[in-house]
């Protein structure tokens, strides 16, 4: 949401004379996102004296309404009570609270020591215009100058938001930060985090951003050190905490892919879905042939232009196996009749028949595969759509049972001519164009 989004939202709502005032309010698109039925009453007297004599606004009273906001956006996926405290403020005086719930309260010693703290203080008010930005300013300065890798933890920034609400109990925290949540495609937000991402534009232009960082590898007891431009560290920062728009996503991920190979080194598969939403996404499989066409350069299209000829051969040393489960399920599949696309397929269905079947050591037990898990093991084959969610749901079962990672699958449903597709990778369902390309994915 950008301020475009909130200039267009008044149109609809037809209050054009709003947009100065929402300006004039800094109601810019994180507080926005936060705004609760108290503030927006709050907003309406000065919004009256902006806009009186007006015939366009006459039922501004309708803004009390929150419902219009909560068709925006679903405010329920922000989920601020999970961070911070719930306070009644309605009806509470705009005094600023003089008891340090911590006697290390950053906030607090910069609101009392400072000029520029003292002048913040005192715009605090009912009928006064709250100088937020002045005071993420303050504080993220204050913050980055003690800071030798200009960084702020996620910790760091729900404290400091924490402060500033129990100094200022009428300002909202969550206004001012709220984290990225692992699994769910939301970016972190507030004030306080705009403030960041801007004050470590302004240091790495300076170059005051440290060129290096220490990577300790899982299996070693040796630092290996990484170079890293404050440039490529904040772009990494980015895809932390964004998976959309993809056109940015996409810009983002080309610009640091050797950067973020040399980290995935050190990292599972679970670990870099986890650290990058943008995977978790439906798009997210063109971020790995990214890096794969990086890591394996002119090799991108050589399983697809390969195949054909590999797939004859290994159909032809199925047909020569000495194996009578899969004489029997080569019957059933009347493959005499298929054509040569539909062979193409069949023959990644019983490609685990050619090989040994492995022995999985597990605690407190073993698993040998029977000859049908080995063929479901390597790609997934369903006969109906309905099924999907059940078959990835005992696939799952099955590794915990074992406690054994689960590990990525393509998955083909339907007839082999006339197939879906998918790749499972975790709880992320990618839908790709064919057998071949989820194989490759």
């Amino acid at each position: 949401m950008s301020q475009d989004f909130i200039q267009q939202l008044l149109q609809e709502w037809d209050l054009p004379a709003l947009c100065s005032v929402f300006v004039d309010h800094e109601i810019d698109e994180e507080s926005f996102l936060t705004l609760n039925e108290s503030e927006i009453k709050e907003l309406i007297p000065a919004i009256g004296i902006l806009s009186n004599g007006n015939n366009s606004i006459q039922s501004i009273a309708d803004l009390e309404d929150t419902q219009s906001i909560q068709s925006i956006i679903d405010l329920d996926d922000i989920h601020p009570q999970n961070y911070y405290p719930q306070k009644a403020t309605v009806g509470a005086s705009y005094v600023i609270t003089s008891y340090s719930t911590s006697p290390r309260e950053t906030v607090r010693k910069l609101l009392d020591s400072t000029e520029e703290g003292l002048i913040i203080k005192n715009s605090y008010g009912s009928s006064k215009q709250f100088l937020r930005s002045n005071l993420c300013t303050l504080i993220i300065k204050n913050e980055l100058k003690h800071s030798d890798d200009k960084r702020i933890s996620t910790e760091r920034f729900k404290q400091l938001a924490q402060e500033i609400n129990n100094i200022f109990i009428h300002e909202d925290p969550s206004t001012y930060y709220l984290p990225y949540t692992r699994g769910k495609v939301v970016a972190a937000r507030g004030k306080l985090w705009s403030t960041y991402v801007h004050q470590r534009k302004i240091y790495r232009e300076a170059g005051l951003i440290k060129k290096q960082i220490t990577v300790e590898p899982s299996t070693s007891n040796d630092k290996r050190f990484v170079n890293i431009s404050g440039e490529d560290e904040d772009s990494l920062i980015w895809l932390k905490n964004n998976g959309q728009p993809f056109e940015d996503v996409s810009q983002h991920w080309r610009k640091n892919t050797k950067l973020r190979v040399q980290l995935f080194k050190d990292e599972t598969i679970a670990d870099y879905f986890k650290k990058y939403p943008a995977l978790r996404l439906q798009t997210g499989y063109i971020l790995l042939d990214i890096d794969f066409n990086y890591l394996f350069e002119d090799k991108q299209n050589l399983l697809f232009t390969k195949w054909p000829m590999v797939s004859e051969l290994l159909f032809k040393t199925l047909l020569k196996k000495k194996d009578s489960l899969l004489k029997d399920c080569l019957a059933q599949e009347k493959y005499d009749t298929l054509n040569k696309d539909a062979k193409e397929v069949m023959v990644l269905k019983y490609l685990p028949l050619l090989l040994q079947s492995p022995l999985i050591k597990a605690k407190p037990k073993h698993w040998k595969p029977s000859k049908r898990e080995l063929i479901d093991g390597f790609v997934l084959f369903i006969h109906d759509i309905s099924d999907l969610n059940k078959k990835i749901e005992e696939r799952q079962t099955k590794c915990e049972q074992f406690k054994i990672p689960v590990q990525p699958i393509p998955i083909v449903v339907g007839p082999y001519g006339h197939c879906q597709c998918f790749v499972s990778v975790d709880d992320v369902l990618y839908g790709v164009e064919n057998p071949i390309k989820a194989i490759d994915v």
